[in-house]
Parts: structure tokens; C-alpha cells; sequence
């Protein structure tokens, strides 16, 4: 059992010590720190909230509803529009690709079975399927 540990503990340190995982804390810290892309967040959740709040009235106003919906949705175009967003999401996605390739390699030695297969990462899988 304690090699089984130690090799995790191996393979969390390599996934630690990838570019992948370096990229995203770099774009993490910038995402985190942006004041301007904050505000943004912060504005949809704020209209968010507004439209939660105006869906749980029993008298809700269909029209400021409606509204609020709009406004919502506008605020998280904003917000996704934003160029360091879209370099956060893509960091965030290709991390926990990587992580979840290494899951399907080790759940396929334990079961022989795939799951689900992307076709975009094969040299990783270790299910041979193709």
C-alpha cells in the first residue's frame, strides 16, 4: 500500500510540475488579480442573484423578469467576452484534461474498461481502442 501512495504522491507532484498546471496558476493569479474582469464577475453575479430573487416571488412581474434575464445574460457576455477569461477557461481546460487522462489510464488498468473517448488524446489513453 505504501508504494501505491508514494507513486501518487509522484504523480500529483508531476501533474504539480507541468507546463500545464504552470500556466494555469499564472493565468489564475492574473484572473484572480484583474480588477476589471472582477467587476465583471461581480456584475453577473449581482444580476444573478437579481433574477433568483425576482423567480422566487410568488408575484413575480413576468416583464422585470424578463428584463433581469437580459441584463444577466448580458453581464456574463461581458464578462466571457473578456480576453483574459478566455485564456483562464482554456488554462483551467487543458489542466484538467491532462488530470482527467491520467484518471482514465489508471481506471482503465483497474477495470478494462474506457469510459467515455474524446478521440483527441489517444497516445494518453491506454485503452488502445483505436
Amino acid at each position: 500500500m505504501n508504494e501505491i501512495v508514494e507513486l501518487a504522491k509522484k504523480i500529483g507532484q508531476m501533474l504539480k510540475d507541468s507546463e500545464e498546471f504552470k500556466k494555469y496558476e499564472e493565468v489564475r493569479a492574473r484572473y484572480e488579480t484583474d480588477s476589471e474582469l472582477q467587476m465583471q464577475i461581480g456584475e453577473f453575479n449581482l444580476r444573478k442573484m437579481a433574477v433568483m430573487n425576482e423567480m422566487e416571488k410568488e408575484d413575480k412581474d413576468e416583464a422585470k423578469f424578463e428584463r433581469l434575464q437580459n441584463e444577466m445574460r448580458e453581464a456574463y457576455r461581458t464578462a466571457m467576452a473578456n480576453p483574459l477569461m478566455t485564456e483562464f477557461n482554456e488554462a483551467k481546460e487543458a489542466f484538467e484534461n491532462m488530470v482527467n487522462n491520467v484518471y482514465s489510464i489508471i481506471s482503465y488498468q483497474i477495470t478494462g474498461e474506457t469510459g467515455s473517448c474524446d478521440k483527441s488524446h489517444c497516445a494518453t489513453c491506454g485503452g488502445g481502442c483505436h
